[in-house]
């Protein structure tokens, strides 16, 4: 029998253990599995393992939430624009064949629903970023998706 204890148990220090690490959210899948004693070579989705344990990619929200506070803080400094220069800048050059990485700016346009520009504007006003902030973390606890793949 799981209990809502075992969970907690194992998400506290894995979240700072994953945020303090700069590993990736896969470290917290790996625990569920181990609480579920579902074997690495079994074949099932990180999808059904939350489902069974009953809970949400809470890390993932955490993540998105500190991006957006920080890219706030950023666009509101106006004593450099070194930071505006590499949230807006482009790199010359070529990149590598293959997928096409993803940005921080199309992460962050899928995690508020806003585009560049909205963000950019909206980021000014402190309090009115922090209030978008605590909505974009609702609606994604609400709505399941990989907003970051």
């Amino acid at each position: 029998m799981i209990s809502a204890c075992n969970i907690r148990l194992s998400e506290i220090p894995a979240e700072e253990m994953v945020l303090y690490e700069h590993v990736t959210h896969a470290c917290l899948q790996v625990f569920y599995r181990q609480i579920l004693r579902v074997k690495r070579t079994d074949k099932g989705t990180n999808k059904s393992v939350l489902k069974e344990l009953k809970t949400e990619r809470t890390l993932l929200n955490l993540i998105n939430a500190r991006k957006l506070k920080y890219v706030g803080h950023a666009l509101r400094n106006h004593r450099t624009s070194l930071m505006k220069t590499v949230y807006e800048g482009r790199l010359d050059g070529r990149r590598r064949k293959g997928r096409p990485p993803i940005s921080l700016v199309t992460n962050l346009i899928t995690a508020c629903g806003l585009s560049l520009h909205q963000i950019v504007q909206k980021s000014q006003d402190r309090a009115g970023w922090q209030q978008k902030v605590r909505s974009s973390i609702a609606t994604a606890n609400t709505a399941s998706g990989d907003a970051d793949r």
